[in-house]
């Protein structure tokens, strides 16, 4: 069923514009003025009823509100992007077991480190830890005591076994609820810095 132009706006209508065209061809043939049909302000038809033309506003109370809230989530956004983090890193304790007595009596708690380089070339990091005394970290083919490097490519998110030891007689003075320390990522080329806290756990005394 098709559209008739003379009921005014109906629920059917697409918008084409195509009943525009066709009534300025007729319009055309039969000598009348076009634009019978048309797409117009309120403003231009009240000032056509009266043979003259509206002038536009260029600055209006809602040109006003959209600029403002442009700005805003424009300032917003570069704000958000002066803030954005360049690497992340996250902890995971191990759950199975929670510790590990080593035969020298020493305490070994086991992590799976995450780190995502959102840097556009690769980095190298150094990671440590602090917050418990004389604790020392193993990584990969890194020797106790030293402090691993590892190298994260550009838009990757690279996952490292972490081994914490801590001595017989300093992990028996922790909470037997878990004791909070801290892994450090360090950028070897910047020196910037990422934390992140984790629980060293140990068995009851």
């Amino acid at each position: 069923m098709g559209i008739d132009i003379r009921d005014g706006a109906q629920l059917e209508c697409i918008q084409c514009g195509l009943c525009i065209d066709a009534c300025n061809e007729i319009m055309d043939k039969v000598g009348r003025p076009s634009n019978l049909i048309a797409y117009d302000t309120i403003a231009n038809q009240e000032a056509a009823v009266k043979h003259t033309t509206s002038r536009p506003k260029i600055f209006r109370a809602r040109t006003l509100v959209y600029f403002g809230l442009i700005t805003l989530v424009s300032a917003i956004m570069l704000w958000a992007l002066s803030q954005r983090s360049l690497l992340e890193a996250n902890v995971l304790a191990d759950r199975n077991p929670y510790y590990v007595r080593l035969s020298n009596g020493d305490i070994r708690n086991g992590f799976t480190l995450k780190i995502l380089n959102k840097l556009h070339e690769p980095h190298r990091f150094t990671i440590s830890v602090e917050g418990i005394k004389n604790a020392t970290l193993k990584m990969g083919e890194a020797n106790m005591g030293e402090t691993p490097i590892i190298s994260v490519p550009t838009d990757v998110m690279n996952e490292f076994r972490t081994f914490v030891f801590v001595p017989k007689d300093v992990a028996m003075t922790l909470s037997k609820h878990g004791h909070p320390f801290t892994f450090i990522v360090r950028d070897v080329d910047t020196g910037r810095l990422t934390r992140r806290t984790a629980t060293f756990r140990r068995p009851p005394k």
